[in-house]
């Protein structure tokens, strides 16, 4: 997933984060709900446990809820990892 690099060096635009962000999401979840929310600022991105998104039927304790969202952030790992850039003049 080449991306164009931040003209100022700092790293990869938010374009080419969001971009990683989708695609991590992609992967599977508990009963395919994933249950996060990213939420981005001006600092670090942090994924958050989405409740409304749970399945509390199957899902009593939260805890395939929990483990969903530690793997959506193991995949999102894997994303940025695979990500070269392209470095533009």
């Amino acid at each position: 997933m080449p991306e164009t690099a931040d003209p100022a060096g700092a790293g990869p635009d938010m374009r080419a984060i969001g971009r990683a962000v989708r695609l991590a999401c992609r992967f599977p979840s508990v009963h395919n709900s994933q249950p996060w929310r990213w939420v981005a600022g001006p600092g670090p991105m942090h994924p958050f446990v989405d409740r409304r998104r749970a399945v509390p039927g199957t899902d009593c304790s939260g805890r395939q809820t929990i483990l969903s969202c530690g793997a959506v952030l193991d995949h999102l790992r894997v994303v940025m990892n695979s990500w070269e850039p392209r470095i533009t003049p």
